[in-house]
């Protein structure tokens, strides 16, 4: 079926001219209760949960909260240079913040909050996230989503549901589905989806293919070596024909899906995804941002003809994110490119 093109909301690829989004902040950070949910958490963040749980951020770490609620407010700003209207999340209410009652739920997560809500198409899609303390953010989100919704008829609202309760948090049944390990091709036709052991399981991955396959989607799934949390961090699309990767991340797990598997790729190292890895976010199909800590890549991608502007995100580094990771994308238009 041809793909819906919803008025002035939705995203249809990785590259297309970047309309709206979100960009998180980090004043309201809250540290939860320790769950092994979070081993695979960054050192850093670990020894956080650890040592402050119930604390605000910025009051036990005041250089660290700061800093990132600065490279946050720039990261803002380069795309507010570029035309792109940005939104930041209201903090919680009281009955929102209280909404889980479980431990290590009970904290605040907005910095980095991307995978609590995608958008596939015309799909505003609610994910299911195994990452306790970022559950709750489709609720704020849904205050700026929503709008777009009930004045577009062609815009859809779809809701992962809940994984059922469990005594070992960290090994729930599911389903599980987070929105950093989606990739779109931009064919308006094939989505690749990370499935781990640590965010999108099976069950949140046949959610997804099944809730998709009314707008004539397919869903391609991808297993990996998981180096930072979320397919995004190894691999990602920016422009018809080429991508990022970091080959060691896919090292046995079979060739890479039919989709893709005739692009050229600019290839990053294990050590480079700790440090942003793919997680770039493009304004247009020449032109990305891309983190500091990433000269390298940024030469690569110039030397394709990409203009890149570098922002400071080390912090969200720390916290095992990257700029991607802290951009919601409500609206990109579809790029008027020649599709492969």
């Amino acid at each position: 079926m041809p793909e819906v093109i919803a008025n002035r909301f939705g995203v249809y690829d990785e590259w297309g001219p970047l309309k709206e989004i979100f960009v998180g902040r980090a004043d309201t950070l809250r540290l939860p209760e320790w769950d092994p949910v979070y081993s695979v958490a960054s050192p850093l963040a670990q020894r956080m949960i650890q040592e402050n749980p119930g604390k605000l951020v910025r009051d036990v770490w005041p250089e660290f909260g700061e800093k990132f609620q600065s490279q946050l407010d720039s990261l803002a700003r380069v795309f507010q240079e570029n035309g792109v209207v940005v939104h930041r999340p209201r903090p919680f209410t009281d009955e929102e913040f209280a909404s889980d009652a479980h431990p290590a739920a009970r904290g605040v997560q907005q910095a980095s909050s991307a995978d609590c809500v995608w958008v596939v198409g015309r799909n505003y899609i609610e994910m299911a996230q195994k990452t306790l303390v970022c559950r709750k953010n489709f609720l704020w989100a849904r205050d700026a989503f929503l709008p777009h919704i009930e004045r577009n008829s062609d815009a859809r609202w779809l809701s992962c549901p809940a994984s059922q309760p469990s005594k070992v948090i960290s090994a729930g049944p599911g389903p599980y589905l987070e929105g950093g390990d989606i990739i779109l091709v931009g064919n308006g036709r094939d989505v690749l989806c990370g499935v781990d052991d640590y965010s999108t399981d099976e069950r949140g991955f046949q959610w997804l293919k099944q809730a998709l396959a009314s707008d004539g989607y397919r869903l391609w799934p991808m297993t990996f070596n998981m180096m930072e949390i979320h397919l995004l961090a190894h691999l990602n699309l920016v422009r018809p024909g080429l991508g990022i990767i970091c080959r060691e991340a896919f090292e046995g797990h079979g060739p890479l899906p039919d989709p893709i598997r005739d692009w050229e790729f600019i290839e990053i190292t294990p050590e480079e995804v700790h440090h942003g890895g793919a997680d770039v976010v493009m304004i247009h199909p020449n032109k990305a941002v891309v983190s500091a800590d990433q000269p390298r890549l940024a030469r690569d991608l110039e030397e394709r003809g990409i203009e890149v502007q570098m922002v400071d995100v080390s912090s969200a580094s720390q916290i095992s994110a990257g700029v991607r990771c802290c951009t919601i994308i409500i609206h990109r238009e579809k790029a008027r490119l020649p599709q492969r």
